[in-house]
C-alpha cells in the first residue's frame, strides 16, 4: 500500500491550485489539466508526465516557467516570480504581486529602451564566485491584450497571447537589482527608492517560488536563500501611476 502523506499547496507563478504530495518517500507536484511531476530522492532525473488536453504553446511556457522553477526548487536553487531584461552583462529583475505589470514593463524595455529579453513569470538565480547570475531563458513574454496593443496598434488576436522579444540575451548576467513594482492609484508621479531590512526581505520572500516539500530544515534553507540574496543584490521599489502610458 502506498503511503501519501500531504505536504501542502506551493507558491507558484501561477495561481493554478498546485498540490505537493509525498508518496513512498517521492515528491509528487500535481498541477491540475496540466500534468505531474515526480522526483526521487535519489539521482534520478524528475519525470514529468504532461495532460493529453494541454495545448502546445501552454506546455512550452510551462515548462520554461513553473516547471522550470519546481525542478531547480527540489534541486535546492532559488527562482523569483518575475520578469528580467540585462543591459549588456547586467540583469535587473522585476518582481510584484500579480497584475503589477512586471511582463509589461520588461516588454517595454526590450522595445524601447535597447534591453534583451531574459526571462518572464521566471527568473532563475543561481551563484557564481559567489555573485548572484541569471541564465537566459527561452521563453516569450506573455502578455494581455491591453498590454500588446501598446506595441500593436492593428492588433487583431485577443485574449493574453505569446509575444516574441526584439532581442534576447545569449549569455548569463550579473544580477544587479531587484525591482518590487506596484501602483499608487490616483497618482502622478513615479517613485522609487531603496528597500533595507525587513522590507526588502519581505520582497524577496513574495517572489520566491517555493514547491514545500517537507525536507529536513527546508524553511531554514529557504530563510537563508533569500538572506544571501537581499545581502548580495539591491532591492527597490517602483510605484508609478495605474496606468499603462506610464508603465515604465
Amino acid at each position: 500500500m502506498k503511503r501519501v502523506e500531504q505536504i501542502g499547496t506551493a507558491q507558484t507563478a501561477t495561481e493554478s491550485g498546485v498540490r505537493v504530495v509525498r508518496v513512498d518517500g517521492q515528491v509528487v507536484v500535481e498541477w491540475p489539466g496540466i500534468g505531474r511531476l515526480v522526483a526521487s530522492p535519489s539521482a534520478e532525473p524528475a519525470r514529468f508526465v504532461p495532460s493529453a488536453s494541454l495545448a502546445p504553446d501552454l506546455l512550452r511556457k510551462f515548462r520554461a516557467t513553473d516547471l522550470l522553477a519546481c525542478q531547480r526548487y527540489l534541486s535546492g536553487r532559488i527562482s523569483l516570480h518575475g520578469s528580467s531584461v540585462s543591459f549588456a552583462s547586467d540583469c535587473v529583475a522585476l518582481v510584484g504581486q500579480s497584475g503589477s505589470g512586471k511582463s509589461t514593463t520588461a516588454m517595454e524595455l526590450v522595445e524601447r529602451a535597447g534591453a534583451s529579453f531574459v526571462a518572464d513569470d521566471i527568473v532563475p538565480v543561481d551563484w557564481e564566485l559567489g555573485t548572484a547570475i541569471v541564465n537566459p531563458v527561452d521563453d516569450t513574454f506573455w502578455l494581455s491584450e491591453d498590454s500588446r496593443r501598446l506595441f500593436d496598434s492593428e492588433l487583431v488576436e485577443l485574449g493574453k497571447r505569446a509575444c516574441s522579444p526584439r532581442s534576447r540575451a545569449t549569455q548569463p548576467g550579473r544580477l544587479r537589482a531587484i525591482i518590487e513594482l506596484g501602483f499608487e492609484p490616483g497618482s502622478t508621479r513615479v517613485g522609487l527608492h531603496q528597500l533595507e531590512g525587513q522590507d526588502a526581505f519581505l520582497a524577496v520572500s513574495h517572489a520566491h517560488v517555493c514547491f514545500r516539500s517537507g525536507g529536513d530544515d527546508e524553511d531554514t534553507y529557504n530563510f537563508e536563500s533569500r538572506a544571501r540574496l537581499c545581502r548580495a543584490v539591491p532591492i527597490f521599489r517602483l510605484v508609478r501611476p495605474h496606468s499603462l502610458d506610464r508603465i515604465c
